[in-house]
């Protein structure tokens, strides 16, 4: 069983200089699939094409991985069930990695053992049934097989100790639900490689210490952790340098009163950056952009960041509202991956590669 416990050293301490930056984004819920008769530019055909259609500097395509919520494919709330399934087939036909992301999308902050297995297992039997073209109906799915459903991730990123002790009794290979990066002495420079909770989480220690109400998660042997990383927000004096006005952390302390100016450090979501920090196109491109910068000014951990397809369509609602079109939130995106595979150095992958990276680590 595999034991990797938090470092932030590179594996087998190999040159920095000499091992690959990865990025990776795993999007969640996939409510729309754009597929709907009038769109086919949104949603999660939009965010299949666009990774599939650039290439990494070993001339694979790049990848991303979908963390899927079941009830989508199972009830008619956002669109008939038949498009969703066929939008998430099509993304593991085009080599995209499939995880679950429970069910109901519920807030199991308080659920037990059985709670969490129920809502996991259920989405587990959504995705393995048969793929039937056309079909609403709750006896089809995705027709994914069970050995390929690696991961899961908790809705919200909210969690208690049952949560992990599902995800071991379940076999995943890794979870991505506990937050890293928010410790003082971590600067987006020196953020932890992917571990193994054998000794626990220090992000989930850290969160603990700050809030008692978040529950220690306790050691899973061998059940790999894949962290959502903070992302940082540039500071003034390198704004120019990304393109934007000075200012962008006085912004967002005055939008939120626990975002810490010193740091800049943001969850590592795009809901966070565009609906909590009302951030323009501009200024969320330099967030991603200056955080990429920082891994690869440092340790060259994975830059680990979350998605949701669904904020990328044009129906996408919040509260408050997203300042920019889909059009401009998609460009983001693109504009990002175009920026860091220009580099040479990066490699936009799924997080299962990550790790079979990280068991078996060779220089770029």
């Amino acid at each position: 069983m595999d034991k990797f416990l938090p470092s932030q050293k590179p594996p087998k301490n190999l040159g920095v200089e000499k091992i690959p930056q990865f990025v990776t984004i795993g999007f969640d819920d996939n409510e729309r699939s754009g597929f709907t008769p009038q769109k086919g530019t949104e949603g999660v055909k939009w965010a299949v094409d666009t990774f599939a259609n650039r290439k990494n500097p070993d001339g694979a395509n790049c990848s991303c991985a979908f963390y899927f919520t079941s009830s989508y494919i199972t009830d008619d709330a956002v669109e008939p069930p038949h498009l969703v399934k066929k939008s998430w087939k099509y993304a593991f036909d085009k080599g995209c990695e499939i995880g679950c992301h429970t069910h109901s999308h519920p807030d199991g902050s308080k659920f037990s053992v059985e709670e969490w297995l129920s809502e996991i297992n259920r989405c587990i039997d959504d995705l393995t049934k048969p793929y039937k073209d056309g079909d609403d109906g709750e006896n089809s799915g995705i027709g994914v097989s069970r050995e390929k459903i690696f991961a899961f991730r908790t809705p919200y990123l909210s969690y208690n100790a049952n949560t992990l002790k599902a995800v071991e009794k379940t076999g995943f290979v890794y979870d991505c639900s506990l937050e890293e990066g928010f410790q003082d002495e971590q600067d987006g420079k020196n953020f932890y490689f992917p571990y193994t909770l054998d000794e626990g989480s220090p992000g989930n220690k850290f969160t603990h210490l700050q809030n008692p109400e978040i529950e220690e998660i306790g050691c899973h042997a061998g059940i790999w952790e894949v962290p959502a990383h903070a992302v940082i927000v540039p500071p003034d004096d390198l704004c120019e340098k990304y393109g934007i006005a000075k200012g962008l952390r006085k912004k967002c302390a005055r939008l939120q009163s626990y975002f810490n100016e010193d740091d800049g450090k943001i969850t590592g979501l795009d809901y966070n950056c565009l609906v909590e920090f009302q951030m323009s196109g501009e200024e969320f491109l330099a967030t991603l952009k200056y955080t990429l910068d920082l891994r690869l000014a440092g340790n060259r951990a994975p830059f680990v960041f979350g998605g949701h397809t669904g904020i990328y369509s044009q129906e996408y609602d919040s509260e408050p509202p997203i300042k920019i079109s889909e059009k401009e939130r998609q460009k983001v995106i693109e504009d990002f991956l175009d920026y860091a595979l220009a580099k040479g150095e990066v490699f936009v992958v799924s997080p299962i590669k990550i790790i079979e990276w990280m068991r078996n680590p060779k220089e770029l």
